[in-house]
């Protein structure tokens, strides 16, 4: 009779050993699904706060082109962490366009001759000799 209770406790308490770590397992088993879930919201987080950066300073860009005059093409240009750094760098580039367009950065490229054509020479006003050496000049342009 002893050795049927103790038989009896005994595989009572290995079956309670069993389901305590069935259930331990279980817990970790959620406790690491958890965490894993965890870090992939936590990694769609930040992917989503670095879109929202870039689509406010994509609209800060936009907001101070127009505000500044810049053409739209330009704004992407724009470089500065907030408002006050992408409006100096409008300034600067409206100040380069506005040097430019005044001929200040060189003697940029020449208008292109109409039709085609170099411009029409005043014969009546040259020497001989002149007119020679702009026959030979445009000749040596048609060639090349």
């Amino acid at each position: 009779m002893p050795y049927e209770r103790f038989k009896e406790v005994n595989d009572r308490l290995k079956a309670l050993e069993a389901t305590q770590a069935k259930t331990e397992a279980d817990r970790k088993a959620a406790a690491d699904k958890a965490l894993a879930d965890q870090a992939q919201w936590q990694k769609l987080a930040e992917q989503r706060e670095i879109e929202l950066k870039a689509e406010r300073t994509e609209r800060l860009r936009m907001e101070v082109a127009v505000a500044k005059g810049l053409p739209v093409g330009l704004a992407g240009r724009l470089q500065g962490d907030d408002k006050a750094a992408m409006e100096k760098d409008a300034d600067t580039i409206l100040a380069q366009i506005a040097e430019a367009a005044k001929g200040k950065l060189g003697p940029g490229v020449p208008p292109p001759p109409q039709g085609g054509r170099p411009a029409a020479t005043d014969l009546s006003k040259m020497t001989p000799d002149e007119i020679r050496k702009q026959t030979s000049a445009i000749l040596n342009q048609a060639r090349s």
